[in-house]
C-alpha cells in the first residue's frame, strides 16, 4: 500500500457494530517485526477514535521510515539515518472521514532502542560542525546504542532526557519537539 510493504501478514480482523478491530496482528516489515493490536470505533462516523499499540523488534530503521513515509515529517528523512530499531508504541487519536488523522487529538508514548545507528548527510548535523569541533567529520555520524522515550501530545512530542554518545561527540537532549513551531529542546555537551 503506497510504500508500505510487508510479508507474512497474519492475524484477525472484525468489523461489528461499527467497531473495526485488528488484533493480534503480526508481519515481517522493514527487515524486522511487528506485533499490532488496532481498533476504530464508529467507523462510519465523521471523526472516530482509534487506538494502536504497536511492538516493533529489530527492523531496519530506514526502511521503516519508508514503509511509513518518512512518519509525514521533514525534519529526518529515511536516507539519513541507518541502524536497527525496536520500539513499543501506543497511541490514540481521531480520524476524519477520509480517515486522515487529526493531528491535535493525538496522544501517546513510544519507547525504542536504536543499534548500530547512524545519521549521514544530515544537514542540521553538518552544520554543527561550522561553529562546534571543527575538524571532526559530521556528515556520516555512528552512534552507540539510543534508548529514548517520548510522550506525545497532539503536535508536540516531549522527549525524556537521554544520552547520545556518537562519533564525534557525546551529549544529552531533553526537551520539546514540535511538529509545528513550538520546538524547545536542552541540548548540554559535557
Amino acid at each position: 500500500f503506497r510504500k508500505f510493504k510487508a510479508t507474512n501478514f497474519k492475524g484477525d480482523v472484525t468489523l461489528d457494530n461499527q467497531v473495526l478491530r485488528a488484533n493480534p496482528i503480526t508481519m515481517q516489515l522493514a527487515d524486522g517485526k511487528m506485533e499490532l493490536n488496532f481498533s476504530l470505533k464508529n467507523v462510519l462516523a465523521p471523526v472516530a477514535p482509534m487506538q494502536i499499540e504497536a511492538k516493533i523488534s529489530n527492523a531496519n530503521i530506514r526502511e521503516l521510515f519508508l514503509n511509513f513515509n518518512n512518519f509525514h515529517q521533514k525534519t529526518i528523512q529515511a536516507e539519513n539515518l541507518r541502524g536497527r530499531i525496536s520500539a513499543d508504541v501506543k497511541l490514540s487519536a481521531s480520524v476524519d472521514e477520509n480517515y486522515k488523522l487529526l493531528a491535535p487529538t493525538l496522544l501517546g508514548t513510544l519507547a525504542c532502542k536504536i543499534s548500530d545507528g547512524g545519521l549521514m548527510n544530515f544537514e542540521p548535523m553538518e552544520n554543527m560542525s561550522n561553529f562546534l569541533f571543527k575538524k571532526r567529520d559530521f556528515s556520516d555520524v555512528e552512534f552507540a546504542e539510543l534508548n529514548s522515550n517520548f510522550s506525545i501530545a497532539g503536535t508536540n512530542m516531549d522527549i525524556s532526557r537521554m544520552e547520545i554518545q556518537s562519533s564525534v561527540l557525546s551529549l544529552f537532549l531533553e526537551g520539546r519537539y514540535s511538529f509545528t513551531d513550538s520546538t524547545s529542546l536542552s541540548v548540554q555537551i559535557p
